[in-house]
């Protein structure tokens, strides 16, 4: 679920630019494939047992290009501007997530426990992930005018990442012994609580080194929205 507020500028109809801000969550949990048959590689993610939340607050800059309005001069056709018309959507974004997995009943930060090793010295090619970051926003929507000054849309936006740990989850597990080097400075409490989130499989099937994740493509995520947008100072063609 998610909900957010934009401010856009208009030129001729045909290009836009805005300024967004979008405020949801994200979740996932690999408990819903308890129903996957045995034989099915699926399965394994299932024994995985891992699970996630994440609140996420983005801001971003995008431009919207309305084709109907680019290619057609409508102030030249003795007709009126259709009042359906898509439009694409393309841009830059700044967003934050954090997230948290639960134990009993509680949910803790998976960041600062490091669970596949990130930042620690037994693991340099694993820099610790920011929870702050930029990403692309591309998408695709329609318009329907109400009227001169109101108009409903219905929009898509997908989100190209910097990052595969948007879940906290992207590689291989690690030999647990690393919580307890000092050189990684990591307190009691979140030695245990590492040691609890980090590797929660129902059989233990692998160890350090197994695949906990695979780093092949970096994550995503997307939003389906339905936006009501008022225009000030705004006459149709016609």
């Amino acid at each position: 679920m998610n909900a957010g507020l934009y401010l856009s500028a208009m030129y001729k109809y045909a290009v836009g630019l805005r300024l967004e801000a979008m405020f949801g969550k994200v979740s996932a949990d690999d408990a819903v494939l308890k129903s996957v048959s045995e034989k099915d590689i699926a399965r394994n993610r299932y024994n995985r047992n891992l699970s996630f939340r994440s609140s996420i607050t983005e801001y971003s800059l995008m431009a919207e290009i309305h084709p109907l309005f680019i290619f057609i001069d409508w102030t030249e056709r003795d007709e009126d501007p259709p009042r359906l018309s898509p439009y694409l959507l393309g841009g830059i974004g700044y967003f934050s997530f954090n997230p948290q997995g639960k134990l009993g009943n509680n949910w803790y930060d998976l960041q600062p426990l490091h669970t596949e090793g990130q930042g620690f010295v037994e693991y340099p090619d694993r820099p610790n992930y920011k929870l702050k970051q930029l990403n692309y926003p591309v998408g695709l929507g329609i318009k329907y005018e109400l009227s001169d000054v109101l108009n409903l849309r219905g929009e898509f936006v997908y989100r190209v990442l910097n990052t595969d740990y948007l879940d906290d989850v992207s590689t291989r597990y690690i030999d647990p012994v690393a919580y307890t080097n000092p050189a990684n400075g990591m307190s009691s409490t979140n030695q245990a609580l590492a040691l609890q989130l980090s590797d929660r499989q129902i059989t233990k099937i692998t160890g350090p080194g197994g695949k906990r994740g695979s780093p092949a493509q970096k994550d995503a995520y997307f939003t389906f929205n339905l936006k009501l947008s008022l225009f000030i100072g705004r006459e149709r063609i016609r």
